[in-house]
């Protein structure tokens, strides 16, 4: 029975993770365009960008709450604290990342079919990104971690990267 009740939470949950990516960039258009714009010229730049800041703050909160354990354990206040730091990083990687997660998907979605409606392209490929996840071992250990930094990265490079400013061109007088 427990089987059976995990295998439909996980079915139900990229079902709605699938629709989350679809209804996005419906609310949130110019995120998602910038985070495709960052995805489609430089790839390796956001995997490496969203790499550096997951590991970065996965080295923050392990020292956190090793220093907490050592010095009191959970009845600590700093503890207290601790955990809504975690869970406020946490969020500060996820809201970033999820228009590059979007972004994401839209590619995806239109490298498989190019001929089908924005929606329809981000509705594919977010079903594509999903099962490829759920495919046992690789897709956990070694694609997951790969989507969800590229995705933090594109994010990340959309909130907090400029946009170049565009040449200035003088015109001569004849």
């Amino acid at each position: 029975m427990m089987t059976a009740i995990s295998i439909l939470s996980i079915l139900l949950g990229g079902m709605t993770i699938i629709a989350l990516l679809g209804t996005f960039d419906m609310f949130f258009p110019k995120p998602v365009t910038r985070a495709r714009q960052k995805l489609e010229v430089a790839p390796w730049k956001s995997f490496l960008v969203g790499l550096i800041n997951v590991i970065f703050w996965f080295v923050i909160l392990v020292i956190w709450f090793e220093w907490t354990q050592a010095n009191g354990g959970p009845e600590m206040m700093p503890y207290l604290f601790g955990t809504a730091l975690a869970i406020l990083l946490l969020i500060g990687l996820i809201l970033p990342g999820f228009p590059g997660l979007v972004a994401l998907a839209g590619l995806t979605g239109e490298r498989w079919n190019s001929l089908s409606s924005p929606l329809g392209k981000d509705l594919s490929g977010g079903l594509l990104l999903v099962l490829a996840c759920l495919t046992p071992y690789v897709g956990w250990f070694i694609f997951t971690p790969a989507v969800l930094c590229t995705a933090i990265g594109a994010g990340l490079l959309t909130f907090f990267q400029r946009a170049p400013k565009p040449p200035v061109v003088e015109e001569k007088p004849a």
